[in-house]
């Protein structure tokens, strides 16, 4: 009975536990209540921002397990693996990125860009690693868990907590950089996002009609983006963000990458804190190098892993080896054309290394058939890799590398004016220019100062150097220490890096490719000196801490070009925008007025303006510097122009209210703004845009208009009568033919207007606009301000019934969108 009595008390006082258990987790339940009750009125819960970046982090957890169960699942197929749970780990991701694009990719293709694909894809890729995956996970987390052999001293510990709170304000920073949307870049804004938006506005990955250089480019990027802008709430805020959390992943992984490159150089060091050396490269908090949802740190997170394969494919070369280094290198050359700056030293290695098996096979009088399975499997898994680009563009536009090599390859859509388009982009500021010797000379010179001067626009960071030195600095140290055989080939790869990036484009943002390498030989060295003795630690921390003192105000720097005061007065700006609000407006960016304006099937030819993020429509975009199907001026008349952008499935137009840019030739824009004023129905205002629906049919064509030209004459531009295709020459061109007849006197204008279809008039160059033009032409646009040329068009039939023209003026009216440069000098991706 005493027993029994004994396990009843035991089973109450369970019992009297667990209901304790329950009374607490209710008691804090409560508490959480009365705190939810009392804030809901200052700052309504369901407003909160912290839901929607947790939003944003399980979706890119989502992506990062996707990634990673996928690549284990090839890496798995290509044979065993003989690398080491970390280099597998990184492998594994770079693949999986690989396959994940190789996925959005085809499900374009397919038409299945729809929201459900958003959740689907993630799903299906994380189930494709299987059991290889679930053993492979277990293997990372045994690592995780395992305890260093040799406890730390005291000096260890506190440079440990020193090195940890530095990393961690270094990627708070970066991270608080990417919380505003408006933080992305210009050439995000209509390249790598603008794609993104095309495409899932279209639902599928389909062919510009209009020739779009940009959608010929390589997409990685832009498409691990359109995966982003799948989120199924369908903000704009909501897409940016998420794709720059994306972005923001690749570069952790990229961190990943480098400390596991570091153990490699050094096998017999534990460098725990080698991915800090990324941060003593800090040209990557100032735009345009930083994080701005762009292509170049994409291309960054296959650098760690390339090298690796290499490593490892030179020592024991097999089909798996040499098949990893060209997917890998597949993997950059899909996501940037520049990224040739890590492909230069792989592919010499490999060639040499071919070579090297070709002179031992005639020494032996053998040649070894199993060797060349290898370089074999390399091509093999390069091209079947990149074909997403290549292949796309052979059928797409007739040549897998358009636009370039136009002369090799029956490019379509183009002609003459495209030719002219493309050669007219100046691009001497970013190459060096002279004979031959004197261009070698710079360049070799530029290996050891490239990181001392700044390469890039001044009205950024001006003159200031920001990029990071310490790669050319620790050169000086590296004769002096042992171990460095694989730290030394790392750095010829890096410099052989920097003289193709200086001899073709040397932009400093390009460089971001190389950072890893540069990031990983900065830490061997300094692993291997600071083994050595006390003086060259002491001279270690001398050298880093100067860096770091001289870098720590970059982050800071108002050197934004989106951003007049910086990304970080921006975030803080959007988080306090709760405690003003502002609830709704703060969620509104790049709501484009046009996205109000067009109907939801609309088809947009966007004139003259390429930033498109936010319009949400299929855009055609005809700036001649980035398209080579829409060069007005070689038109016949107005129906090839309305044949042309039909066949486009262009159905709206949006412009500037008489304003031109100037970018194309002066009877291009007389040409396209008649089309306006006599061929386009339902014009509306939205924001500083007009829009109007293209009309049913146009029977009008006139290849034999004149045109008037009372501008300046220069470069052989005579005032006087022309045929129409004489001025279809851009500023700073010279006329091609004479005029017929010439005007010298404003009184001779009258007699002199049979014929003519437009006017272009300069209000400094001519004595007075004739009344003759004034009452049977209108005002149709003024060029560019650099320019200064008015369009005058004859008026429609029943132009009296309709609203009067714009007046005329020297310099129009200009919103800050039009003061967005074109940036026509922005090399290719």
């Amino acid at each position: 009975m005493i027993g029994q009595g004994r396990e009843l008390l035991r089973k109450l006082l369970g019992y009297l536990e667990r209901i304790r258990h329950l009374l607490l987790a209710l008691a804090l339940l409560y508490a959480a209540y009365l705190f939810a009750k009392s804030v809901q009125p200052h700052y309504p819960i369901r407003d909160w921002l912290v839901w929607r970046y947790a939003g944003y982090w399980l979706a890119c957890l989502a992506f990062t397990v996707a990634c990673l169960s996928a690549g284990q699942r090839v890496l798995r197929l290509l044979g065993r693996s003989e690398e080491s749970v970390r280099a597998e780990l990184v492998s594994s991701f770079a693949l999986g990125v690989i396959v994940f694009f190789l996925a959005v990719f085809i499900a374009g293709l397919s038409g299945l860009l729809i929201k459900p694909t958003f959740f689907v894809l993630p799903v299906l890729l994380t189930l494709a690693g299987g059991r290889p995956a679930l053993r492979f996970a277990r293997r990372c987390a045994r690592v995780a868990r395992a305890k260093p052999l040799q406890k730390p001293t005291a000096l260890g510990r506190a440079l440990a907590v020193v090195a940890t709170l530095l990393g961690v304000t270094a990627l708070l920073l970066l991270y608080a950089q990417i919380l505003p949307p408006e933080n992305v870049s210009f050439d995000a804004r209509w390249y790598h996002l603008g794609m993104a938006e095309q495409y899932v506005s279209e639902g599928a990955i389909r062919r510009f009609p209009e020739g779009a250089f940009y959608g010929a480019y390589p997409q990685l990027a832009s498409i691990l983006y359109t995966w982003a802008f799948l989120f199924p709430t369908g903000l704009m805020f909501d897409r940016v963000v998420l794709a720059a959390h994306v972005e923001f992943v690749l570069f952790l992984w990229t961190l990943v990458g480098v400390a596991v490159l570091v153990r490699r150089l050094v096998p017999r060091t534990r460098p725990r804190f080698a991915w800090l050396a990324v941060f003593l490269f800090p040209g990557f908090y100032v735009y345009d190098s930083s994080l701005v949802c762009g292509a170049d740190h994409v291309v960054a997170l296959f650098a760690a892993p390339i090298f690796l394969a290499l490593l490892r494919a030179l020592g024991k070369p097999s089909p798996r080896t040499w098949t990893l280094v060209g997917a890998f290198i597949a993997g950059a050359c899909l996501t940037k054309y520049t990224a040739f700056t890590l492909v230069a030293f792989p592919a010499l290695a490999l060639v040499a290394r071919c070579l090297w098996e070709i002179g031992a096979s005639l020494k032996r009088r053998r040649l070894d058939g199993h060797f060349w399975h290898a370089p074999a499997a390399l091509l093999a898994s390069g091209l079947v890799l990149t074909a997403p680009h290549w292949l796309k563009n052979w059928i797409w536009y007739k040549n897998p590398i358009f636009p370039m090599a136009a002369g090799w390859f029956h490019n379509r859509p183009w002609s003459d004016e495209a030719m002219q388009a493309v050669a007219s982009r100046d691009l001497s500021r970013w190459s060096p220019q002279g004979p031959f010797p004197a261009k070698l000379k710079e360049t070799l010179l530029a290996l050891y100062s490239f990181s001392f001067e700044p390469h890039d626009f001044p009205r950024m960071h001006g003159l200031v150097p920001v990029f990071g030195s310490l790669f050319t600095l620790c050169l000086f140290a590296m004769p002096f220490l042992r171990g460095t055989k694989r730290t030394w080939l790392l750095v010829i790869a890096a410099h052989l890096g920097v003289f193709a990036w200086y001899w073709t484009h040397h932009e400093d943002r390009y460089l971001q490719a190389l950072v890893p390498w540069m990031a990983a030989a900065v830490a061997a060295v300094v692993a291997l000196a600071w083994r050595t003795h006390i003086a060259a630690r002491a001279a270690v921390l001398l050298l880093v801490g100067l860096q770091v003192a001289w870098s720590g105000d970059i982050p800071f720097l108002p050197a934004h070009r989106m951003l007049r005061g910086g990304p970080l007065p921006a975030a803080i700006n959007l988080f306090n925008s709760g405690y003003r609000k502002d609830f709704t407006k703060r969620l509104a960016s790049f709501q484009d007025p046009l996205s109000k304006a067009l109907p939801p099937d609309a088809h947009l030819l966007l004139h003259e303006h390429n930033p498109r993020l936010g319009i949400q429509r299929v855009v055609v975009n005809d700036v001649p510097y980035f398209q080579s199907g829409l060069h007005y001026g070689g038109l016949a008349g107005p129906k090839a122009l309305y044949d042309l952008l039909r066949e486009m499935g262009v159905t709206h137009v949006a412009w500037r209210r008489a304003h031109s840019r100037g970018s194309y030739s002066f009877v291009g824009d007389a040409l396209f703004f008649d089309f306006l004023l006599r061929h386009t129905t339902q014009q509306q205002t939205a924001g500083s845009w007009q829009v109007a629906a293209l009309a049913e049919g146009v029977d009008e064509d006139n290849p034999n208009d004149k045109v008037l030209f009372l501008g300046c004459q220069r470069r052989g531009f005579v005032q006087g009568v022309y045929p129409r295709l004489a001025l279809n020459v851009r500023p700073g061109e010279r006329a091609l033919a004479k005029p017929e007849p010439p005007i010298r006197d404003p009184d001779a204008v009258d007699g002199a207007l049979e014929g003519v279809r437009y006017v272009l008039f300069h209000p400094k160059c001519f004595a007075r606009l004739p009344a003759s033009v004034s009452a049977d032409f209108v005002h149709a646009a003024t060029r560019d301000s650099r320019d200064g040329t008015q369009i005058w068009v004859r008026k429609p039939t029943g132009w009296k019934d309709r609203p009067s023209a714009p007046a005329p003026s020297a310099r129009p009216a200009r919103s800050a969108e039009i003061e967005e440069p074109i940036d026509p000098l922005d090399l290719p991706e």
